[in-house]
């Protein structure tokens, strides 16, 4: 199994990274600029953090990644961190928009739904978050599965059908203790 990380530009892709790889998964650290035809052999597709926008922004082959997904003619499953949970969200028709105040440091994060990447975890854990734009509107045929308190933040999307996953914490970090159960379950879909 191989599953290809898209470092986006965030301080943490390496920690993505290393994540899985004491998860015993082949992995692979790429930039947006790759070509399409390198993906094909992998199992899972992760879109890191990073500093920018995703309004104003392009994302190279991540862009066709998702618009492939959205045509059916590509079913990998992909996990979207941070800013990729807002290119996942944007490019799949929601809402994204600059938050009334950033989430950084640690939050509280709060299942509000059945979900298949949260299986096995606490109903509110700590999490690290670190962003100011927000998924204010979800893309048609995504559910919300968990939002922190107090504030109602989106944190977690799931396409109800598909493998598709969004988070806006960061799992990969010491910080979010739940992180490496999260990655698991993303692994499992990967399989």
């Amino acid at each position: 199994m191989k599953i290809i990380i898209f470092d986006l530009g965030g301080q943490y892709a390496h920690l993505i990274w290393r994540n899985l790889r004491d998860l015993d998964v082949d992995t692979k650290l790429v930039n947006k600029s790759i070509a399409f035809s390198e993906i094909n052999d992998c199992d899972g597709i992760i879109f890191s953090g990073g500093p920018s926008s995703v309004v104003n922004e392009n994302y190279g082959v991540c862009e066709q990644i998702i618009s492939e997904t959205k045509k059916g003619s590509l079913n990998i499953p992909i996990l979207g961190i941070c800013l990729g949970h807002q290119l996942i969200s944007h490019r799949f028709g929601g809402k994204v928009e600059r938050g009334k105040k950033g989430e950084y440091g640690l939050i509280q994060v709060k299942l509000v739904k059945s979900s298949r990447l949260l299986t096995g975890l606490v109903d509110t854990f700590d999490a690290w978050a670190s962003h100011f734009d927000v998924v204010s509107e979800i893309p048609d045929n995504f559910h919300i599965t968990a939002v922190s308190v107090p504030d109602n933040i989106c944190e977690v999307i799931e396409h109800e059908a598909k493998p598709i996953f969004g988070v806006q914490f960061h799992p990969e970090v010491h910080h979010t203790k739940v992180g490496q159960r999260i990655f698991q379950n993303f692994v499992d879909f990967c399989k």
